[in-house]
């Protein structure tokens, strides 16, 4: 009965120990990666708008390599869909995006950025700097944001 106990004992300090260990990782591994999927990308530039408008919340795109999806923000709508990558060449899209309407400076961002993602075809990344470009034209650039 003693020796159970000891046991049950040593299972249980084992699981707690291991599960703080595997959560640590998991919070210093996001916070050191500028790569092109699994990072939030704040948009910082968006020719044809500048400039950009202060916002509460920040317009964003974030990959997932996982199932190739992305996800984001575009200035007044949340948008998702599919992408495709090959080396740097890039296909984004379609989106699919919710339909509020919003005032002239959200709506102003949200339609250069939606017409931004669907003419990427490639793309670059300098330190923390991504550039969404059609050929040499850069479509919109953002830079990294790091999970806490």
């Amino acid at each position: 009965m003693k020796r159970s106990m000891f046991l049950l004992l040593v299972l249980v300090s084992v699981t707690i120990g291991c599960s703080k260990k595997i959560h640590q990782q998991k919070q210093s591994t996001v916070t050191s990666s500028t790569s092109f999927d699994n990072t939030r990308w704040k948009l910082t530039r968006l020719p044809g708008v500048d400039p950009l408008p202060a916002k509460e919340k920040d317009v964003f795109i974030q990959f997932n390599a996982a199932d190739s999806s992305f996800r984001g923000y575009a200035g007044c709508n949340n948008l998702m869909g599919k992408y495709t990558l090959n080396g740097s060449k890039l296909t984004v899209g379609p989106a699919a995006m919710t339909r509020m309407m919003c005032g002239p400076e959200q709506m102003s961002v949200e339609n250069g950025f939606s017409k931004a993602i669907d003419a990427t075809d490639n793309y670059v990344i300098t330190g923390d700097i991504l550039e969404l470009r059609k050929g040499i034209e850069v479509m919109a650039s953002f830079t990294a944001l790091y999970l806490k």
